[in-house]
């Protein structure tokens, strides 16, 4: 009895778990929000490294949605990526989840927003190549049908694993120094 009993709750907490993955924030939408403490950089410095990395991150067919407002020290773009889903033979396109990302610079500090978190589903077209299906944009704060429930899951611990990834790169990439300011601090220890 005690055994079924710790099997049972086992499987409760896991399934809480499972639902809060993702921050939310106040209005119920998935966020990732953080402000970081620069010291050492000057707000030209960080709209320029912030620039650079959305030009390198953001994939090749959303480059047009960078828009830069130098004025307000703000950077923004939006960018997806694809799901997988295991099939009989592997693993297939099931969607992309697409997102916004915001970066907004003042003094020694930058703050990223990461939003609007929504997914496109994919079906394989007449030729063999999967496709978006046309007018399936759910957000992924949606809750899912029973049936699908696990493939659900598995979309959003992939978003957390590669938004997590993408906070990695976006801090590093933020406290990159140019070669040109390098050779200038050279210069002047001389």
């Amino acid at each position: 009895m005690t055994l079924l009993f710790t099997f049972s709750l086992a499987f409760q907490l896991h399934g809480i778990s499972q639902d809060n993955i993702i921050p939310v924030d106040e209005y119920g939408r998935y966020t990732y929000y953080d402000v970081v403490e620069a010291t050492g950089f000057d707000s030209i410095r960080l709209l320029s490294n912030a620039e650079s990395f959305l030009k390198y991150y953001v994939n090749k067919k959303r480059r047009n949605s960078i828009k830069k407002e130098a004025g307000l020290g703000k950077i923004t773009g939006r960018s997806s990526f694809f799901v997988f889903k295991k099939g009989s033979l592997g693993k297939n396109v099931d969607g992309s989840i697409e997102y916004s990302i915001t970066i907004e610079v003042k003094g020694q500090k930058y703050r990223y927003t990461l939003t609007d978190f929504y997914f496109q589903e994919y079906e394989r077209n007449r030729y063999g190549k999967f496709v978006p299906v046309k007018g399936k944009i759910i957000p992924l704060e949606q809750p899912s049908s029973k049936i699908n429930e696990w493939q659900w899951d598995a979309h959003r611990s992939s978003v957390n694993d590669k938004m997590e990834e993408l906070i990695e790169e976006l801090k590093l990439d933020m406290l990159r120094v140019s070669n040109d300011e390098k050779v200038k601090k050279a210069k002047k220890d001389w």
